[in-house]
Parts: structure tokens; sequence; C-alpha cells
């Protein structure tokens, strides 16, 4: 076959495809990477202090890009490693991130890896409230709910951090809202009884 026209035709395929060559490649690298047990938090050279797992879900954090997410996943789950520096993507972060960045951070707190009220709280003024005009939009995004049907309040009550119940009752949250398992802010509540009375003071 003529080179030019193999070149041609392998740039239509990869196009059309779900990945593109070079993100599918950097995916399986990462697979591969974790099972033979190397340290993700291993400084990658030369890259100003970041990671191995952090240069693998750079397109993640910096670029909006959703082709990381399954490899990220992955390596909270089943890395067998505390990921360092998690929110590394704090100094730049992709306001499109908003619609799992709550996911991310649960599954960190789910598996055990270094989580904090105050990096929640963060989170939550730089996609939610928009803190300082970040990420700003003409919605109310305090009520977001991601793909499990949960909200900042929701996820706030579930880990039982108080001050970041006070913050988002600041913006009035709704109450109401079910998430797909029909549960709402007070239900995740209801495991702490000072939680559930913040809720019922803070609307009376």
């Amino acid at each position: 076959m003529n080179i030019k026209l193999y070149l041609i035709s392998l740039f239509i395929l990869v196009g059309t495809s779900t990945l593109s060559f070079g993100q599918e490649m950097n995916a399986k690298k990462m697979y591969k990477y974790m099972k033979a047990g190397k340290n993700i938090n291993k400084l990658a050279k030369g890259e100003d202090g970041h990671t191995v797992f952090h240069m693998f879900a750079w397109d993640w954090g910096y670029r909006c890009s959703d082709d990381q997410i399954g490899t990220i996943e992955y390596a909270i789950k089943h890395s067998g490693q505390k990921i360092k520096r998690p929110f590394w993507f704090f100094n730049d972060a992709c306001c499109e991130r908003q619609k799992d960045v709550l996911q991310y951070f649960w599954l960190l707190w789910r598996y055990g890896h270094t989580v904090s009220e105050k990096r929640f709280i963060e989170l939550v003024d730089i996609y939610f409230i928009h803190k300082d005009g970040y990420c700003q939009t003409e919605n109310k995004e305090i009520d977001y709910q991601d793909t499990y049907g949960k909200t900042p309040l929701m996820y706030a009550c579930e880990y039982g951090y108080r001050d970041a119940v006070v913050k988002i009752m600041e913006h009035d949250p709704d109450l109401l809202l079910e998430d797909k398992r029909g549960k709402t802010a007070k239900d995740y509540c209801r495991r702490s009884k000072s939680l559930l009375k913040l809720l019922k003071a803070t609307k009376l």
C-alpha cells in the first residue's frame, strides 16, 4: 500500500474511535504500570513536581477531557496506593469538572485516600458557589445533581462535614431534591442528630 494512503487511512480510523490513539495508549500504559505494582506517586521526570498519577490524569484535571476517567477510577480503587496530592489541579481547575468532581472526591473518601473537610469546602467554593468569580454561570449551582443525583449538601451530610453543611446552607439549597435512590439531604444527615438539627434550624 502507498505509504501516504496508509497514513490517511490510519488517521481516519483513529479519528473516528472513542479515544484518540495517543489517549488509548496512555490508558493502557497506566493500567500496565499499576498492575506491575509500580509507584504512581513517583515524581515524573522534568514535570515540575507532578507525579506519575498526575501526568496520566493531566487531561482530566486541566484540559476538561473525560478520556482518563476510567483509569483515574481504577487507580483510586485498585492501585493499592494512597494517591498523594489528589487535588493538584486546583491551581488551574477545569470548570467542566463540575459534573464529576464530587464523585472523584467520594471515590477518594470511600477507598481511604487523603481527603479533608477543608478540601471539600474548597471544591464547593470553586465549582458550585463560584468564589471570587471562578466558574461563574447564571444558574443556581449549589443544587447541582451529579450522575447519581447527589448534591453538594448530600455529600457534606454523608461525610459528616458540619462546616461544609453550614457553608452550603448559607446559599439556600433545596432540601427536597432526591438522588437516584430517592434519598434527600435530610436522609443523609440522619446519621448525625446535630447535622439534622442544623438543617431544620437553618430552614425555619
